[in-house]
């Protein structure tokens, strides 16, 4: 699976919801490392990567995602 990681700065925060993101009248959450291990705790032989990449032309900003895989 994956999880939209805490360091992406490619979406822009709602003034009125910390930590979700607007996504055209969707809401997105970010997770921290931290939050990944709480959310896979009742899981077995998990595996934890990151994945950051830039959109074309824009440099400055970072898609990040913690991609997982876990064993119920």
């Amino acid at each position: 699976g994956t999880l939209r990681a805490n360091t992406d700065t490619h979406l822009k925060l709602n003034s009125g919801n910390i930590g979700l993101l607007d996504l055209q009248n969707a809401n997105a959450r970010l997770f921290s490392l931290e939050e990944v291990h709480e959310i896979l705790k009742d899981f077995k032989n998990i595996q934890i990567g990151y994945m950051e990449r830039a959109p074309l032309g824009k440099l400055e900003e970072r898609i990040c995602h913690w991609i997982f895989q876990a064993q119920n």
